[in-house]
């Protein structure tokens, strides 16, 4: 064939290769994008910090797989919301469900943050050191925010006539910037003062806790979901049990704190967690013997296959599910 036949006859050739190959090279395409977008998804789930945009989106992706993708395992796990490749689909509805829930579940404690700051603003602008010396005030503050008796000096333990006069005064303090609305534990409560003027409040019967007390203790999801568990036994609700400490798990730990007669703070340390498993400890072991007295849903033998043009299934294998 010389070359000008070649070049008439070469649209022939090149159209019937695009037939034969692009559903193969489609197929593989879409078998790959299918992959990436399941890995889009894993990356949300995996991120307990995941907010209710990001949760959004993987919802999304959801979507464009069964759309673009509708013949796809993953497709079909997604409508059935079966878990496909260790993504539990159904986890995303419920914690988009939690947080639209908890949008005001923790404005009491923003609050009582407020107060506490509020409150001890006060204090260092009323009352005025005469001398150097760091002075705590062991004090209870009961219902309506009232200081219950009278202030008692802790330190030091023996005080100059200066500190004395110091101690009236932060009495007077104290008096003057009541009442301390949020500040209704129940239990003892101190107030410090510092050298340098400022004023501090801290629970007396535990050492106040914080994210980073909390963030110390490295909790694994399970140990969360176990916190969960044993708030809600003990009636502090956490609206769902799912590892992720979120606004309303904070606000089941703040009633539980000050039921506890402990600092309101919402996060926990080494001795609260102890003393959490304490409290709950009858309720948390009747709620394992139940489990595991609850009939377990047998396995079954499932094929799972792969499938090609014209919906020819291969590759082929079988899982216990």
């Amino acid at each position: 064939m010389n070359i000008m036949g070649w070049l008439s006859f070469r649209p022939f050739i090149v159209t019937a290769l695009l037939v034969l190959v692009l559903p193969w090279g489609g197929h593989v395409a879409a078998k790959d994008t299918v992959q990436s977008l399941i890995g889009q998804i894993k990356e949300v789930q995996a991120n307990d910090d995941a907010s209710e945009g990001d949760l959004q989106a993987a919802m999304d992706i959801m979507k464009r797989i069964v759309d673009e993708f509708p013949a796809s395992d993953a497709a079909v796990s997604i409508l059935l919301m079966e878990e496909y490749e260790g993504v539990d689909f159904s986890s995303f509805g419920e914690r988009i469900a939690l947080l639209n829930k908890s949008s005001e579940a923790l404005s009491g404690n923003d609050t009582a943050a407020a107060s506490v700051d509020q409150k001890a603003a006060c204090l260092a602008r009323t009352f005025t050191a005469t001398s150097t010396s760091e002075l705590r005030l062991k004090l209870l503050i009961g219902e309506g925010g009232v200081i219950e008796g009278l202030p008692e000096l802790i330190a030091p333990g023996n005080p100059t006539s200066q500190e004395r006069g110091d101690y009236l005064s932060l009495v007077t303090a104290l008096d003057d910037c009541a009442p301390f609305v949020n500040f209704s534990f129940g239990g003892e409560f101190a107030v410090t003062t510092s050298s340098g003027g400022g004023v501090a409040f801290v629970s007396l019967i535990d050492d106040q806790t914080s994210e980073t007390t909390e963030n110390d203790l490295e909790l694994t999801r399970d140990t969360r979901r176990e916190i969960q568990r044993r708030l809600t036994l003990i009636g502090y609700d956490t609206k769902g049990v799912d590892g992720s400490l979120g606004k309303n798990s904070r606000k089941a730990i703040i009633e539980w704190q000050i039921a506890s007669e402990l600092l309101p703070t919402g996060y926990l340390n080494d001795s609260q967690l102890s003393a959490l498993k304490r409290a709950s400890a009858e309720e948390f072991d009747d709620w394992e013997k139940r489990e595991a007295s609850k009939p377990r849903r047998k396995k079954r033998r499932v094929k799972l296959c792969k499938r090609g043009i014209l919906g020819i299934l291969y590759d082929c294998k079988y899982e216990w599910r």
